[in-house]
């Protein structure tokens, strides 16, 4: 928003250029006065907000000119927007930038009347200043560009907000000289608002050739004020030709439903603390306490930040440690384990699993590591058994993955499988027809998928939800509870005797599927 003209002056007909009356001011030329802002306004010539109490600045009483008291002696006198033409004596530069600042004196004008647009994705904070006794604060985020102002949402009581919004500007053909003006506040319901920090990004790099820029950038003080700042804010910039949507930038979903939680050893500088954890489909979160008891989280981790999980050993355990690198900070390294290291294996399946369905599977847990654990948790511990179905068939379960098909099928297929903890292959079959073979099974911990022959895409992908104990893709619904693998519509039940890995019971169905979608034989 722009200050409101104000009562015109009496000055002395003595008085210098710059503090002459109006009415004696030369056409084209500013005449200042110092003005309370009873909006927030910022400088039209550094872009910076003004700050203070009473009459905070300068603003030219013919055009609105708003400007610092400090900057006010360095704005061009012949500037004015009622005597554009006079810019053509200033260098180019200068006059750019200049006819930026006059283009509009309404922010929604302006973006109506300008060619282009710049989406700005505020994607969120960390590490922010604490300004309330609560030991949070309440950010939103201002951001000035090409003299249009955008707000964000306010998040209440955290550190590391997440705010995904994005914000449009119109913008010239070129972005050259151009910068944004980002202002983080801190919401007060008494008093005024708290200053958390402001910065500058250059767009000037922003072209066709290369319309996108990502980045944390820090939060700096105020010049000359001693404020308490800390943080940095994560931002996506796009410039798109005419008024279309942004190609490249994608906000994120909203925060969903956890898809694992619970307690975690967090490493900390006292040692390792426990500390309640959940991930959703987008975000890890650990917060303050070992229970979740209404606070926000600590530290929110996006999915995307995360560059690569690994494992390290702890107590004589190989993959005791999950360790979050993230691009937060490439020194920074967040460390979680657990008294039990299948529940932390869990953790390390699942956010691995959601970093492939995201298609950041180079940033997930290596394939020796994730090979590993998986056999740990589904090959070894298992010494064997038999599984029965209402389709009248039993398999037969080996403790060195072997699967045999021992009854129901027809006697011409004899069907056998091995299970590796991950994979699932089939080995051979008594006869030489290639059409008997039906495919392979894989499983990251997190997601099942059945591949048949000459297909690089799954034929059958089902997501497994440790919380409800479900396989399911929207259509399939087979839950366990406890010895059985039953289909939720009622077609279809698995009986489990021994030891047998539930993935590979999962895949039992699968493969009767799969001979039903190739008319071979289910049943004597």
């Amino acid at each position: 928003p722009q200050p409101q003209p104000q009562p015109q002056p009496t000055m002395s007909a003595s008085s210098s250029t710059r503090g002459s009356s109006e009415e004696n001011t030369p056409v084209g030329v500013h005449h200042f006065k110092k003005v309370h802002f009873d909006r927030p306004t910022w400088c039209e010539f550094c872009s910076r907000f003004i700050w203070g109490l009473g009459k905070q600045g300068y603003a030219c009483t013919k055009c609105s000119f708003a400007a610092h008291s400090k900057c006010k002696d360095s704005v061009p006198l012949e500037s004015c927007r009622t005597g554009v033409a006079a810019t053509a004596q200033l260098d180019n530069n200068k006059r750019r930038t200049l006819m930026r600042k006059m283009n509009s004196k309404q922010s929604t004008r302006f973006l109506t009347t300008q060619p282009n647009r710049v989406y700005v994705h505020v994607i969120g904070g960390r590490d922010l200043a604490i300004k309330d006794k609560t030991g949070y604060s309440d950010p939103y985020c201002i951001v000035n560009l090409v003299n249009q102002k955008r707000k964000t949402n306010t998040l209440m009581q955290t550190l590391f907000p997440r705010w995904n919004q994005l914000l449009t500007f119109g913008v010239p053909d070129s972005l050259e000289g151009q910068s944004l003006f980002l202002i983080c506040m801190d919401f007060d319901q008494v008093g005024s608002d708290d200053f958390m920090g402001e910065f500058n990004v250059d767009l000037s790099k922003l072209t066709l050739e290369n319309p996108f820029m990502e980045g944390w950038y820090k939060l700096e003080p105020r010049a000359e004020k001693d404020d308490e700042v800390s943080g940095d804010i994560h931002l996506q910039i796009e410039f798109v030709l005419g008024d279309g949507d942004p190609k490249i930038i994608k906000p994120l979903a909203p925060s969903s439903e956890p898809v694992i939680s619970g307690i975690l050893q967090c490493q900390t500088k006292e040692g390792w603390k426990p500390r309640y954890c959940e991930v959703d489909s987008h975000s890890f979160r650990y917060f303050s306490k070992a229970e979740k008891d209404g606070s926000p989280p600590r530290q929110q981790i996006e999915l995307v930040e995360i560059q690569n999980i690994r494992t390290k050993p702890k107590d004589d355990i190989e993959h005791g440690i999950m360790e979050l690198c993230t691009t937060i900070n490439s020194e920074t390294v967040f460390a979680f384990s657990h008294e039990s290291p299948t529940e932390l294996w869990e953790w390390l399946l699942t956010l691995s699993g959601l970093l492939d369905d995201n298609e950041m599977s180079l940033r997930s847990l290596n394939d020796t590591a994730r090979a590993e654990v998986l056999a740990a948790m589904h090959l070894t511990p298992y010494k064997g058994g038999v599984v029965k179905s209402s389709y009248e068939e039993e398999w037969q379960y080996f403790p060195d993955g072997r699967l045999i098909c021992v009854m129901g099928t027809d006697a011409a297929i004899k069907l056998r499988f091995r299970w590796n903890g991950s994979t699932l292959t089939q080995e051979s079959t008594d006869s030489e027809d290639n059409s008997l073979i039906l495919g392979i099974g894989d499983y990251n911990g997190h997601r099942l998928n059945w591949y048949v022959p000459d297909d690089s895409d799954p034929w059958i992908s089902l997501k497994w939800d440790r919380s409800l104990r479900e396989y399911s893709d929207g259509v399939m619904n087979w839950k366990w509870t406890r010895h059985f693998l039953a289909n939720k519509n009622g077609d279809g039940e698995w009986i489990l005797e021994g030891g047998v890995p539930e993935p590979v019971v999962m895949f039992l169905q699968i493969i009767y599927q799969a001979r039903q979608r190739l008319a071979l034989p289910t049943s004597v």
